[in-house]
């Protein structure tokens, strides 16, 4: 039987039919299938869009799948905690994210990486500059044989779009970080991980988001970054041994 993943999507309708569907894409669940490869077939996603239930941010059988990943989002964790009366239902994910986080592997990208690191009693806060770029991630020396970086060169191009930034309360687990982040991946427990990059995006969604934006970032190819992911799935999912 394939292992079941969650992923929590935080796209709205509208950035799902101007963004995702001129890429013949139907939401960001298609992106993580593509850049896990031939793993896709090893695995049934299944995406939550969280926005189109507020009342129900994490789905009733979501204690049932084997494994989790949180998407990016436009929301800002500060902002929500600083109006939580009006933003209950993060609150509701939170607990829900951190009951499963304690007992099955889970992966959060940008927004999905801040959150688990709210859970685990890291900060977030706003940056002095939003990155929004294709950024150069740098793996730090005591964690270059990590498992998360199987097959992954010690510097790698990933593209980046997030204006908040982790902070840890001890710096075991943090993994990479680039010019203008200092979290850009981080370990919050076995089988937790979290990347500040989008390791799922391809240029063509980067442009489409700058061509929105008014922006004109470095975009590149970034052929390393899907492995992370794979490196999840394969590793902490799937559980094949390190070769």
């Amino acid at each position: 039987m394939k292992p079941r993943i969650l992923h929590l999507s935080f796209l709205t309708p509208e950035i799902r039919r101007e963004v995702y569907n001129p890429l013949d894409l139907r939401h960001d669940g298609d992106l993580i299938l593509r850049a896990l490869g031939e793993l896709a077939d090893r695995i049934e996603l299944d995406v939550h869009f969280v926005n189109d239930e507020p009342l129900l941010p994490f789905p009733k059988n979501g204690h049932e799948y084997d494994a989790l990943i949180i998407g990016g989002a436009a929301y800002h964790v500060d902002e929500l905690l600083n109006d939580l009366e009006n933003n209950l239902w993060f609150s509701v994910l939170a607990n829900e994210v951190k009951t499963f986080a304690e007992q099955k592997p889970a992966f959060g990208i940008c927004f999905g990486h801040q959150l688990l690191g709210y859970i685990h009693d890291g900060k977030v806060a706003p940056m002095t500059e939003m990155e929004f770029e294709t950024s150069k991630i740098v793996r730090l020396d005591c964690h270059k044989k990590h498992p998360i970086f199987h097959g992954m060169p010690e510097e790698f191009l990933a593209h980046s779009s997030h204006r908040d930034v982790v902070t840890m309360p001890v710096l075991d687990g943090v993994l990479a970080q680039s010019c203008m982040c200092h979290t850009q991946a981080l370990n919050f427990k076995e089988n937790v991980y979290g990347v500040q990059f989008h390791p799922e995006f391809i240029p063509e969604v980067m442009h489409t988001y700058a061509s929105r934006r008014g922006k004109n970032p470095k975009i590149e190819p970034t052929p390393h970054a899907p492995l992370i992911l794979q490196n999840f799935v394969r590793y902490c999912v799937l559980r094949e041994e390190v070769k």
